[in-house]
């Protein structure tokens, strides 16, 4: 059924993100890897490889509004399309609410939020065109601990945030007649 789908999965490296990876270069995917390092990127190909799939890496970061802009390009580049969509990246700062700084609560937004919104939006314009597709947004259960420094965590891992904006963006795809999975 997945055989020779095109995923792009954002934070690929390690975690879940590496298993799913793993799991679905087993069902004969293409995958495109992305992620900020690329002696981690590299290792996850290599080990994606062997199994049925193939997959190529993209060490870009998905950071702010245009994030997911160049990723998309070099996956279509590669393949020709996208399928799936699989956001896993994310990142955390591990510090309470008082001592973050601006710029670090502006790179939690601009990877947690833009830069997942971004690579919903420019994955889109490529599902039109195949009539549809499917997206997974994967949250971390860090979010859900209760720990005074995981405040900022728990903000955007909040699935209300970005589950709703998210189903609003797919309904309005879907709406023109689209079939897109959430």
């Amino acid at each position: 059924m997945l055989n020779g789908k095109v995923i792009l999965i954002t934070g690929p490296n390690i975690g879940i993100g590496k298993s799913i990876t793993l799991r679905l270069a087993k069902e004969g995917t293409l995958i495109g890897v992305n992620g900020t390092n690329q002696k981690n990127i590299d290792d996850v190909i290599r080990e994606t490889n062997s199994f049925d799939g193939k997959a190529i890496g993209i060490c870009e970061s998905i950071e702010g509004m245009e994030g997911g802009e160049e990723i998309l390009n070099i996956l279509i580049g590669e393949y020709g399309k996208i399928d799936i969509l699989f956001n896993n990246a994310g990142f955390n700062r591990d510090i309470m609410t008082i001592s973050m700084t601006k710029s670090e609560w502006d790179k939690v937004i601009n990877v947690n939020l833009k830069g997942t919104f971004s690579c919903i939006r420019f994955s889109l314009n490529y599902m039109k065109r195949s009539g549809v597709g499917y997206i997974i947004n994967m949250t971390s259960s860090a979010g859900l601990l209760d720990s005074i420094s995981h405040v900022n965590h728990r903000i955007l891992n909040n699935k209300k945030i970005t589950d709703n904006s998210f189903e609003t963006s797919l309904f309005e795809f879907f709406n023109k007649g689209n079939p897109c999975y959430f």
